[in-house]
């Protein structure tokens, strides 16, 4: 047989419970609530959105007008960072595809040479003389 005060030690016990069960449950509904309307749904993520979000470097927002494409043997190489694009139109023709085969399209100085029909001792000349060139280029454009 169980006393009074041991049921009401039990009843009080269950009362808490339930109350701690719900004020929890409230708690998470009201945090996913708030979480609901900081996210959006996926459907309205645009193609410029995913575009952002995708990019190497998450600290700069890359838009399609700061981009400059150029073409090396029929290829399109995009530049993202406008300095860098406006530096590399400046460069030589020659140069300049020498430098986005190398650094871009990540061919080796072989390939390059045999593609453009000068010596390996050439393009690793001329990459080095045009990336002092961008050097100088970047830190002069405002």
């Amino acid at each position: 047989m169980t006393t009074r005060y041991e049921a009401y030690n039990e009843m009080t016990f269950e009362a808490y419970c339930k109350t701690a069960i719900s004020r929890s449950v409230l708690k998470e509904r009201l945090r996913k609530a708030e979480q609901g309307k900081r996210e959006q749904p996926l459907s309205i993520v645009t193609n410029a959105m995913l575009y952002g979000l995708s990019c190497e470097d998450t600290g700069i927002e890359q838009t399609e007008a700061a981009c400059r494409t150029f073409y090396v043997r029929g290829v399109a190489v995009p530049v993202h960072g406008e300095k860098l694009g406006q530096a590399l139109s400046y460069l030589m023709p020659r140069d300049r595809e020498i430098v986005l085969s190398y650094f871009f399209l990540g061919l080796t100085v072989k390939k390059i040479a045999q593609q453009l029909r000068i010596s390996q001792a050439t393009v690793t000349r001329r990459r080095k003389a045009a990336v002092a060139k961008l050097r100088d280029l970047l830190g002069s454009i405002p």
